[in-house]
């Protein structure tokens, strides 16, 4: 079997059925290499006894036994002698040895892979354009080997980056991570071991949790693995060099930054990893990063750490559903964007969700994200912008909520030209939910009964109620005289504040 094969049979596992072209889609080949990897997986299960994978009209069903058996099955496949490494394993590999030892030696790698010269230098190649859009290079040294290039933090960061990709793959595919394990074997975990064993990572993985919760942070497992990959890097590299140059950040960010420095040093089994230095200071940067108030200090002096193109996604989805975004939603969106932006640039899926499982109102509104996406973003995976476009549903939906509690206010004033309700109307119309705000002057003719039909409450600025029968929604007095202290008069009228 290739590994492309392995790629089907998960991709089948998750979805039960899927079509030759659904197929071809995602792993981004042809229909025919589609149909060749299917007769060689059918191939291989039939000579170990396994039930083939069956097609019923122009769908291709994963047999009931991969379900039933699934560990069994995955257990004999990848024990098998005959699967070969692909390109995308060898290159995973190869990241991590520069990553580990800063060099690769061609002729050893080629003999390893059992792979010839031309072949593995195709795959370097690969290496060099993925490591350019992180500002890294590799230099060629002759007779000595090929070397990773680069400020040494950009090499610290990209690390810390590969290795959370590492961790999730194991977490997104459980029944898969023995993919590297046992194909790859001995090329990436046995490696990996040799300057990671076991324990040390339980150590750190236990630390990260225990972070978190002394934290308070409602954190996700993208910061989760990000902390312990930290730690996981840094362990590794005694000479690496994530540290952070304070000047760049406004006093507001420092005042941040401490708070969770200091969060940090409390945390239970800080004095097990205290050894790791300076490199430290990265953590709480991560922690404060995911704060709510992170957001209130970066727009204009954190180009370097705030995708600006965020903001412009942001006003546009604003702009497109007419709707507020408040900032602890806006965070979340942010980070799902980051996520989002991860998973596609280290290729990772969770295969969890696809198009054709949802219904057709949320396709267009995943058409809608998508077009947004695409402009300051680029491509994402299908089960990526369905995520996302579920999370911007949740926020219409709360929206909508907040809008049918906003209200219809009919203001009475008896000020020159109306400047005192004017100027009330900006005030509620800034800071409370409201549909619809209108000033009248006291002398002026007003039909209450046409009023009292369109309208939530009537506010008698400064002015004595008048008593009308017409009048059949409440009335309230208010004394104002254009300083907004009347909070509680405003809450008695039912008004409720932005957040």
């Amino acid at each position: 079997m290739k590994s492309r094969d392995l790629e089907i049979f998960k991709y089948l596992e998750n979805k039960k059925e899927a079509t030759l072209k659904s197929i071809a889609d995602f792993l981004k080949v042809s229909e025919v290499t589609v149909k060749s990897s299917i007769v060689n997986i059918n191939k291989f299960l039939q000579e170990n006894g396994i039930s083939e994978i069956q097609k019923e009209g122009k769908y291709y069903k994963a047999p009931l036994e991969i379900s039933l058996k699934k560990d069994d099955i995955l257990s004999t496949i990848l024990k098998s002698d005959n699967i070969d490494i692909n390109k995308e394993e060898r290159i995973s590999y190869i990241l991590l040895i520069l990553l580990f030892e800063k060099k690769i030696n061609l002729s050893k790698l080629a003999e390893f892979f059992k792979i010839n010269r031309l072949t593995l230098q195709d795959d370097v190649s690969k290496v060099k354009v993925f490591l350019e859009k992180f500002g890294l290079e590799l230099k060629s040294i002759k007779w000595q080997g090929i070397y990773l290039e680069g400020n040494n933090k950009d090499i610290s960061l990209f690390g810390i980056k590969f290795l959370v990709k590492i961790l999730l793959e194991k977490q997104f595919h459980p029944n898969f991570s023995s993919l590297y394990s046992n194909v790859v074997n001995p090329l990436f975990y046995d490696f990996y071991r040799k300057y990671i064993d076991k324990e040390t990572e339980e150590k750190f993985f236990k630390f990260s949790k225990e972070l978190i919760r002394t934290s308070k942070l409602e954190l996700g497992v993208y910061q989760f693995n990000a902390i312990a990959a930290t730690l996981i890097y840094c362990h590794v590299n005694v000479d690496a060099d994530v540290t952070l140059d304070e000047r760049i950040f406004p006093a507001e960010f420092n005042r941040l930054y401490e708070k969770y420095f200091n969060v940090l040093k409390k945390t239970e089994g800080f004095k097990e990893i205290e050894y790791l230095g300076k490199n430290l200071e990265f953590i709480p940067f991560l922690l404060a990063a995911s704060d709510e108030e992170f957001l209130d200090v970066h727009q204009f002096r954190f180009p370097s750490f705030i995708d600006k193109a965020f903001f412009s996604f942001l006003r546009d989805i604003k702009s497109k559903f007419e709707i507020e975004i408040d900032k602890k939603q806006t965070l979340l969106l942010y980070y799902l964007i980051f996520c989002l932006k991860f998973k596609r640039d280290f290729k990772l899926t969770l295969l969890n969700v696809f198009l054709e499982d949802i219904e057709e109102e949320d396709i267009k509104l995943v058409d809608t994200i998508r077009a947004s996406t695409l402009k300051y973003f680029g491509t994402f995976y299908d089960e990526d912008l369905i995520t996302l476009s579920s999370y911007v549903k949740n926020i219409l939906l709360k929206y909508k909520n907040k809008e049918s509690l906003a209200k219809r206010i009919f203001i009475v004033d008896n000020s020159f030209e109306n400047w005192t309700g004017e100027t009330l109307k900006s005030v509620l119309k800034r800071d409370y939910l409201t549909k619809q705000i209108s000033v009248v002057s006291i002398f002026s003719a007003i039909d209450w009964r046409n009023i009292s039909a369109d309208y939530d409450f009537v506010i008698f600025l400064n002015a004595d109620k008048i008593e009308d029968d017409k009048i059949t929604i409440p009335a309230y007095k208010i004394v104002w005289t254009g300083i907004p202290k009347n909070k509680k008069i405003f809450s008695e009228c039912g008004l409720i504040e932005k957040l």
